[in-house]
């Protein structure tokens, strides 16, 4: 009888130790999908653009009057050259990390290709630069409030710091260039 009685009690023990692991294994299995969630949030929201419907909306940032230096592009996904320049900025900004350097990428997509196209191709390309969306379709409204020069093509980016600024017209192709005309503005 004592027998039964330990053997019993010993099994009692182990289905109470085995079920105190799966909590144990149910526990860090929660945590996971929590960070997991945690990180597809933070990844989603890094990869949604914010909208601007107007340029008045968002000409404040060709106004920033700080000690950052600004590469603003104006782009798109259905522009050959102009994605093909991407990489640079990209690794431009991977360089200047910890400096005074913010990148902004202004895509000029069709609003009905924003879900479809911009957001899959910014994750597929895993872009760190900002990316802000222009909507504003009275572009010879305010294409002259960028520079007076630029006739509205696109790729073309805008280099800033206070009061010194470069335009740089079309593709760019050099990234030693590209490093070196930022690098006059920031300095």
């Amino acid at each position: 009888m004592q027998i039964k009685n330990l053997f019993f009690i010993l099994l009692l023990i182990g289905i109470v130790l085995n079920c105190s692991d799966t909590n144990k294994q149910t526990d860090e299995v929660s945590k996971s999908v929590v960070v997991a969630t945690t990180v597809e949030q933070v990844e989603d929201k890094v990869s949604s653009p914010k909208i601007y419907e107007k340029f008045e909306d968002m000409e404040h940032l060709f106004h920033l009057n700080n000690d950052t230096t600004y590469l603003i592009n104006f782009w798109a996904t259905w522009c050959k050259p102009c994605v093909q320049e991407l990489p640079l900025f990209e690794k431009l900004l991977k360089e200047l990390k910890g400096k005074k350097y913010k990148s902004i990428l202004v895509s000029l997509d069709f609003p009905n290709k924003i879900e479809s196209k911009l957001i899959p191709f910014i994750k597929d390309n895993k872009l760190k630069s900002e990316v802000v969306v222009l909507i504003d379709e009275k572009q010879q409204q305010w294409i002259d409030k960028v520079d007076k020069d630029w006739d509205g093509a696109i790729p073309v980016s805008l280099i800033y710091k206070k009061a010194k600024s470069k335009f740089l017209y079309g593709e760019v192709h050099d990234y030693e260039e590209l490093k070196k005309e930022v690098l006059q503005i920031m300095n």
